[in-house]
This record gives C-alpha cells, sequence and structure tokens, in this order.
C-alpha cells in the first residue's frame, strides 16, 4: 500500500475537509434559520462562516440586477459593495487590492 502524500492526495484531502466544513455550515445555518422563522425552540447562533458566501450571492445579485432590474434583497449590502468595487475599478483603472493598499502594491506593480 502506497501511504506517500502526493500532491494531488493533499488536494483530494484539502477539498475534502473544506466540503466537510460547508456541509456543517449548511446545517447549522438551517437549524438557525428554522429557529428565527419560528420553526425550531432551540436557539442556534448563526455560524459567522456563512459571511464568506458574500461575495457570491453579490456577484449572483448583480446578475439578478442586470437581468430582471431587481435589487437583491437577501444581500442588498453586499451588491452595493460590489457595484462600488466596480466602479472604483473602472473609473480610477486599478483594482480593489491597488485601492485599499496603494503603497505597497505600487511599488510592486506599477
Amino acid at each position: 500500500m502506497n501511504t506517500r502524500l502526493t500532491p494531488a492526495r493533499f488536494r483530494f484531502a484539502v477539498q475534502t475537509v473544506f466540503t466537510l466544513f460547508c456541509i456543517y455550515v449548511g446545517f447549522r445555518f438551517a437549524a438557525f434559520i428554522a429557529w428565527a422563522l419560528g420553526q425550531s425552540e432551540s436557539a442556534v447562533a448563526k455560524p459567522g462562516a456563512v459571511e464568506g458566501f458574500l461575495p457570491i450571492s453579490a456577484l449572483l445579485g448583480f446578475r439578478q440586477l442586470l437581468t430582471i432590474g431587481q435589487w437583491d434583497s437577501v444581500h442588498p449590502a453586499g451588491l452595493s459593495i460590489f457595484i462600488a468595487v466596480m466602479l472604483m475599478a473602472f473609473l480610477f483603472r486599478k483594482g480593489l487590492l491597488r485601492v485599499c493598499l496603494p503603497g505597497r502594491f505600487h511599488l510592486r506593480y506599477p
């Protein structure tokens, strides 16, 4: 039996752990939603990892805004931040990191 840790095995292990973590967060978030809607007696705190999906939600909200013209009601702040970043990148010809960290990135990448 070959137990050598190859890059492919390591990548598969990291992806498996991340998938299991996302499933766990999903169940915790479902329990939180059930409590928030009054469908459960046990109080569950909202998992903080849910906010990691905000950029994905903002991108989907932007697509919704372009296709049907409706502002995202689930994560309106994420959509606002996404549009502001896109406008800054277009108007100032800089990416988000060059706007946030102008000194460090300006010296390395002119």
